[in-house]
Order: structure tokens, then C-alpha cells, then sequence
């Protein structure tokens, strides 16, 4: 073969693997093929998928069910799309411009971010988010306002993901053949169904087909992390009972932005010696600079170093106090200002039974409560 049949075959090779990357799609809508699929299972990666799927479902499933009870859009579908079209939130898309959902620029006078899809080998122009709230709130927005392309969707029954995921496939908005199959599998694999008989409101969330109460959002939050604060605890003796207290108080049980867009949960701002990702966050027009992380355990590992090797921490660490004393030493060294910080802290331990998280080998007391048993002062 001559030197340009054999270029030529080259780029005709390179050309067909990329149309099956990257099959694109018309008038704002978009599909990029990033996500964990049957393949990744058979190649060995089945635990990595397992844990980000769970990981993201249950990060952002309060943000589809919100939007469920605003739009209609069902929520098994919004977290389906997000996780096909982001690969749980993977996607460069997601990172750079929280955009979960892979819409363009078509009609859009928001801030903008490029990426390859569909452009015949150019960048793309797609829609960048101030938040990840945003994005889920302009996706319902999008098919609200196309009506003439997805107006029939919103007859169906909430619950009738199938016919959700049949009709966006015929409407248009993904021209992948097996659009709605991988939302549909998607769908049961992870049973984003139960998510369409929940309602945000009144704290615990409802089962709306059973009348139940399922897991408090509290709860879920402390269920969630508790194994990342006793991991740090049993490296760096920090009361894993203080970590989550400290962590529920600065981010509301993870609903705060620097915890959703930023994964902060310590509310740790930048400093002239951080070299890591920034979050900028505005509080009545001023900006505040927080720091960004990959993930909650690296957070949490931030925060507990962060503690270590701060002069005044290391002492409450010598003497491997339990959560009263940490609370009151804390607010003594003016870890914040806020008024009243030693009962918010202890009132929110003995709230959910923190103490039980700081265990007996660790301290050496049964019961926490009962290690110094003195009166929280009140200034």
C-alpha cells in the first residue's frame, strides 16, 4: 500500500472511531458518549462504576426530585440522563461547566464553555452554570419551554419512565438509535424509579405509594460520611463526633453550595499555601474564596491535616480530649465566631448520638458523655 492509501486509511479509521464517540445531536441538545456501560463491567471496572453511581445518585437525586415536583420531569429520567451523559459527573462538561446535561448555546446568553461533540471537528459552544442547580433547573426549563418537541411527555404519568424514555428518543433529543435503552437500564439498574414516588417536603422524605417515611436527609448525610471522619480520627485523633459535627454546622447537611459545587465541608478557604482547585462563592455581593476538592474524602483529609498542623489544634490533640472539651477549646481559639459555637457543637452531637462514632478503644470511656462530665459555658 502507497504511503496516501495508507494515510488515508488512517484518517478513515480515525474518522469512524470518533462518529461513534462522539454522536451528536441538533438545536441545543447534545450527546457525548462518557459513562460506565456493560463493557466497563466485563473489563474488570464494575466496583468503580458500582461506587461512583452510588456516590452521585445520592448526591444530587434531592436536586431531580426538587425539580420533579417543580417542572414534572420525572426524576428517574433527569439522574439517568445525568449520569449518561456526564458518566456520573465525570465529563469535562461537568467539571469545568457544571453543565449535566450537555445542552449548547442555542438561545443561551449565559457564560459558554467548548468541547468536541458533534461540530464536524470543531469545538462546540455549551452552556456553562454557575452551579450544578442550575444546570438541573435549566434542563426541566429546556423541555418546559420546547413544547412542540416534548409537550407530549409531560401528559404522561410521572411514574411512566418508559414512556419518558422512549418519547425524548423520538422527540429528538439524542440521535443515538439506543438512547432510551440506556436510560431505561440506567433507570433499573439503579432503581431511579423509587425516586418518582419521593417528595422533598417536610424534612423526611415521603414515599408517596406506601405513605412511609424513608431516611431522614440528617440522617443519610451522617450514614453517608461517618466512615470518612472515623478514618481520619483513627489517623489523626480528632474526635470523629466533632469532624461531623463540624461538617453538619458548616454545610447544612451537605445542601450548601460549597459542599455540592466545591465538596467542602469544612468551609476551608484558600490560603497563600493552598496549590489546589478554588471555589468562589458570593455572600451579599462579596466573594468569598473557598477550597475546591475532588471529593468529600479529600476534604475531610484536608480539614484533619489542616487541624494538625495548626499550633493551637495540636494541643487539644496531645491531650486527646473527648467532644465537650474540643467544642469549648475550639470556640476558646476563635475557630469561628459564631455566637453560642460550643452549644451548637455539643447540641448537635448529642443530637444525633456523635459520640457513639468516637467509640471505646479510641478514648477509653463507654459512653462519651461521661468522660468530663462539666457545664458548657455560656459566653
Amino acid at each position: 500500500m502507497n504511503p496516501q492509501r495508507q494515510l488515508y486509511a488512517v484518517l478513515m479509521m480515525a474518522f469512524l472511531l470518533w462518529t461513534q464517540m462522539a454522536i451528536g445531536q441538533e438545536d441545543g441538545r447534545f450527546h457525548h458518549r462518557f459513562y460506565f456501560d456493560e463493557e466497563d463491567e466485563e473489563m474488570g471496572y464494575a466496583a468503580n462504576a458500582q461506587e461512583a453511581a452510588k456516590m452521585f445518585i445520592d448526591q444530587y437525586k434531592w436536586l431531580a426530585i426538587k425539580e420533579r415536583e417543580r417542572t414534572g420531569v420525572p426524576a428517574s429520567i433527569k439522574m439517568a440522563q445525568a449520569i449518561h451523559e456526564t458518566g456520573y459527573g465525570r465529563s469535562r462538561l461537568a467539571k469545568k461547566g457544571n453543565n449535566f446535561f450537555g445542552i449548547k448555546c442555542h438561545r443561551w446568553e449565559g457564560d459558554t464553555i467548548k468541547a468536541f461533540d458533534d461540530c464536524m471537528g470543531t469545538q462546540c459552544c455549551f452552556r456553562k452554570y454557575p452551579s450544578i442547580t442550575a444546570s438541573f433547573e435549566d434542563h426541566s426549563n429546556f423541555l418546559k419551554r420546547n413544547s412542540r418537541r416534548y409537550g407530549k411527555l409531560f401528559l404522561l404519568d410521572v411514574t411512566d419512565y418508559k414512556g419518558w424514555a422512549n418519547g425524548l428518543r423520538e422527540a429528538g433529543y439524542a440521535t443515538q438509535k439506543t438512547y432510551s435503552e440506556h436510560l431505561i437500564r440506567y433507570i433499573e439498574k439503579y432503581k431511579l424509579y423509587e425516586l418518582d414516588g419521593l417528595t422533598s417536603q417536610g424534612g423526611g422524605q415521603t414515599d408517596m405509594s406506601s405513605g412511609t417515611k424513608a431516611q431522614p436527609m440528617e440522617d443519610q448525610f451522617i450514614e453517608r460520611y461517618k466512615t470518612l471522619a472515623i478514618r481520619e480520627m483513627k489517623r489523626t485523633k480528632i474526635p470523629a463526633s466533632v469532624q461531623m459535627a463540624m461538617a453538619i454546622m458548616a454545610t447544612k447537611y451537605g445542601t450548601r453550595p460549597v459542599a455540592t459545587e466545591a465538596k467542602n465541608f469544612f468551609n476551608l478557604v484558600q490560603s497563600s499555601d493552598w496549590t489546589g482547585g478554588v471555589y468562589v462563592h458570593r455572600h451579599e455581593d462579596k466573594p468569598y474564596s473557598f477550597r475546591k476538592y475532588s471529593s468529600p474524602s479529600e476534604s475531610f483529609k484536608d480539614y484533619a491535616n489542616f487541624m494538625r498542623a495548626n499550633k493551637t489544634y495540636k494541643k487539644i490533640l496531645r491531650t486527646q480530649q473527648n467532644y465537650l472539651t474540643w467544642a469549648c477549646m475550639l470556640e476558646k481559639n476563635q475557630y469561628a465566631n459564631s455566637p453560642g459555637f460550643t452549644e451548637k457543637m455539643v447540641e448537635m452531637i448529642e443530637k444525633h448520638q456523635l459520640y457513639k462514632l468516637d467509640g471505646s478503644s479510641e478514648f477509653g470511656f463507654a459512653d462519651e458523655r461521661d468522660a468530663f462530665p462539666f457545664a458548657i459555658p455560656n459566653n
